[in-house]
């Protein structure tokens, strides 16, 4: 009998040990939908002034257009640089991208972007938009 007690209480503590870490992880999560409708709204009303700002070898942008694929929103964007030459460049803000620029912004609240985008392998442009998609979440 001593030895069911013991087994059952083990199993209580271990849930309410494992139970206590994921509610605590849960609050700290981002969740996808509104990172997606933050994204979206980005996308569509923010990306083209922030690329201009971030970028001082663009002239001018034509024309932001949303799309998705494998439901990750991907902005394609025309862009004419100062030099005279043309591209079409696709910006594409998938969830885990989001999530991880977000853990890092948690654990480390000093960090610059240099730092988080070394740290995650994105790009200094990629961070500075996701900032300004958590931004909206928030």
């Amino acid at each position: 009998m001593s030895w069911r007690f013991n087994r059952s209480w083990r199993y209580i503590v271990a849930t309410l040990f494992l139970g206590t870490i994921v509610i605590g992880c849960k609050s700290k999560a981002l969740d996808p939908m509104a990172a997606d409708r933050a994204t979206i709204d980005y996308i569509v009303n923010d990306l083209k002034g922030d690329l201009l700002k971030f970028d001082s070898s663009i002239e001018e942008i034509e024309k932001v257009k949303l799309t998705r694929q494998d439901d990750i929103p991907i902005a394609l964007v025309d862009i004419i640089y100062k030099d005279g030459s043309t591209s079409r460049e696709f910006y594409y803000f998938n969830f885990e991208d989001i999530a991880r620029v977000y853990s890092f912004m948690a654990q480390q609240q000093d960090a610059t972007t240099e730092a988080i985008a070394a740290s995650l392998s994105l790009s200094e442009q990629q961070v500075k938009c996701i900032q300004r998609i958590i931004a909206k979440i928030e």
